[in-house]
């Protein structure tokens, strides 16, 4: 928490923007350890929103994936999750950044698991499937939630 606290002054001293994004999503997910999940939330969409201003896209998407991951393990209603996780979706496919899309992707079919529906639009998405054969990280990192999903359910 205080290294958080010294990076953010940092970054408020030196007035970079350029890497703002990045720094606050760190941080944010430190803070994650020792403050409630929820509150941490508005932090990563104040790092969307500061990433943006400065034209660092993949500053903006980097908070982004990490607002939709801390959304689910915060206890948002899942069709509330959805709403941001359509959010998340569009702005990488405007921005072409499939290694994000495909980390997302996987939540998104397992949210449609437990909600009981099969709606996952994941299929649509044009060159996932490439992305995930070629880099297959994206679908290793989310194997743990799938089994504890199917461990709790």
């Amino acid at each position: 928490c205080r290294y958080v606290r010294i990076g953010r002054q940092l970054l408020d001293r030196i007035g970079s923007k350029e890497v703002a994004g990045e720094v606050i999503c760190s941080g944010t997910q430190v803070l994650c350890f020792v403050e409630p999940v929820q509150s941490t939330l508005e932090t990563h969409v104040q790092g969307h929103t500061t990433s943006m201003a400065a034209g660092d896209t993949h500053g903006a998407l980097l908070n982004s994936v990490c607002y939709v991951a801390t959304s689910f393990w915060a206890g948002t209603k899942l069709s509330v999750w959805r709403e941001r996780y359509a959010f998340a979706r569009r702005l990488m496919e405007e921005h072409d950044h499939m290694t994000f899309l495909a980390h997302i992707s996987q939540w998104e079919e397992n949210v449609s698991r437990l909600m009981g529906t099969n709606d996952s639009n994941v299929s649509e998405i044009e060159g996932l499937k490439n992305v995930r054969e070629v880099n297959p990280h994206a679908s290793y990192t989310v194997t743990t939630q799938k089994m504890y999903i199917k461990f709790m359910f």
